[in-house]
């Protein structure tokens, strides 16, 4: 049995700490498929995966090196966040049932540490309404300050350094990030709201594609980033030539593409523009094996 987890933490400048977390991510015999930090968005976003007990062990560990040095009421980032651990997904490689309790064993540890609420999504959610979590998404950190919440664990008011995480199992899922020339903010924004007008048009090229963009001025570039939530649904090159077509039509150019995450065997078969690094891959092969 295998599963993934895919957290995003909410520093990025601290290089050291992004050394130590991936010496306890190989300590305890996962496999580190991405961890990158960025000093522009301050997060620093992982994925690894193996045994669930050896994934399970290394988030915990993460969990307990990171979050004392995060404080959200001094953190700033220009995407909008609600956690020291802000997001953490998991996509689990087998019986669906057992993915689930795995993942409430994992938020129920990470709540009853370090006293922050975790609020469950996607397929683990438990009956809460999706507009509630992302209401308070949208909202952010700020807008959680006094606010009375209905987490599925921990208390029902945010910490107060660390706010609230919201984590789930999810299908499997790809993270793409287009990093385009010049820094412009304004061209980024219109070419996100096109890409998001087309997915509510029912553009098949856009199925369960969600997207964000900004600008990252220690580079001088601009980025937008997709994630491809329902990847065997989408042509995923025809989605990246779109992007790069609606980049071009506001002035922004293709530096590069990079895979923020993991990415399977099966989908790099249909995306021969992308270059993940080894250690990226999912072999489904292998997966299926265990």
């Amino acid at each position: 049995m295998r599963v993934l987890v895919a957290p995003t933490w909410s520093f990025g400048r601290d290089k050291r700490l992004v050394s130590e977390c991936v010496d306890l991510i190989e300590e305890t015999g996962a496999d580190l498929h991405y961890c990158e930090s960025d000093v522009d968005l301050n997060l620093t976003t992982m994925s690894f995966s193996g045994r669930p007990d050896n994934v399970l062990t290394s988030t915990l560990s993460i969990a307990e090196k990171v979050l004392p040095s995060i404080d959200l009421t001094r953190h700033s980032s220009p995407f909008t966040r609600t956690g020291a651990l802000d997001t953490c997904p998991v996509v689990w490689f087998g019986a669906e049932s057992d993915g689930l309790k795995w993942t409430r064993a994992l938020a129920d540890a990470l709540a009853t540490n370090h006293g922050t609420p975790v609020m469950l999504t996607d397929l683990s959610e438990t009956g809460r309404p999706e507009w509630e979590v992302i209401d308070m998404r949208r909202g952010g950190f700020g807008c959680l300050v006094g606010r009375t919440l209905l987490p599925d664990f921990g208390p029902d008011i945010a910490h107060e350094r660390l706010g609230v995480t919201c984590m789930g199992l999810r299908p499997f899922f790809i993270r793409l990030n287009a990093y385009l020339a010049p820094l412009n903010l304004h061209a980024v924004r219109r070419v996100v709201d096109k890409i998001r007008h087309r997915r509510l048009d029912g553009d098949y090229r856009m199925t369960g594609v969600r997207v964000r963009g900004t600008v990252l001025p220690s580079r001088d570039q601009s980025l937008i980033s997709l994630e491809l939530t329902m990847p065997e649904l989408v042509p995923i090159e025809s989605t990246m030539e779109h992007l790069i077509c609606q980049a071009d039509a506001h002035g922004l150019e293709l530096c590069y593409w990079q895979v923020a995450g993991a990415i399977r065997d099966i989908d790099l078969l249909a995306t021969p523009s992308l270059h993940p690094r080894a250690c990226q891959v999912i072999w489904t092969t292998r997966v299926e094996s265990h």
